[in-house]
This record gives C-alpha cells, structure tokens and sequence, in this order.
C-alpha cells in the first residue's frame, strides 16, 4: 500500500484519523502508534501547548467638549434650500 501524500510505501496508519503514513508523513510516534502532523498538535495537552497572544481591545479615548448652550430654545428650521438649519 501507498502512502496518501508521497505515493511511499506506507508505515502505518494515523492511530486518530486512519489516513496511510509514510515514514516522512509521521509527525509523532509513541511506540507502534503513529500520528500525522494535524493530529499530533490536536492531541498535545492543553498545558504543553504555547499560549497563544491575548486580544486586547484598547478603549477609544473620548474627549467630549461642552459648549454653553444659550438660554434660548433652539431648534431646526427648514431652510429655502430644502436643508434644516438649528436656528
């Protein structure tokens, strides 16, 4: 039989998924039991695994600027133009 990716004679099969490994396909190998490459790193422990860098979403600084709002009411006025205008 053939290996799936280098059409080598094949070792063994993928002790997780089943697919047929060359010995350039084997990734990790514990004893007779072989794993290809996607396998082994799914099957790492979660404690041996490299953190991966956090996401940190920076609040947008707000600069909010009052300004003195007159005694008056004011209010939107339709313009000649057919544009409101805050009169």
């Amino acid at each position: 039989m053939r290996c799936t990716q280098h059409k080598r004679d094949y070792t063994g099969p993928c002790n997780w998924c089943g697919k047929k490994l060359c010995e350039m396909c084997i990734a990790k190998q514990e004893g007779r039991r072989y794993y290809c490459e996607h396998c082994a790193v799914s099957l790492v422990p979660y404690s041996q695994r490299t953190p991966r860098p956090a996401f940190v979403v920076k609040p947008a600084v707000v600069q909010v600027q009052t300004a003195e709002i007159p005694s008056a009411k004011r209010r939107f006025v339709l313009g000649k133009d057919g544009y409101y205008e805050l009169k």
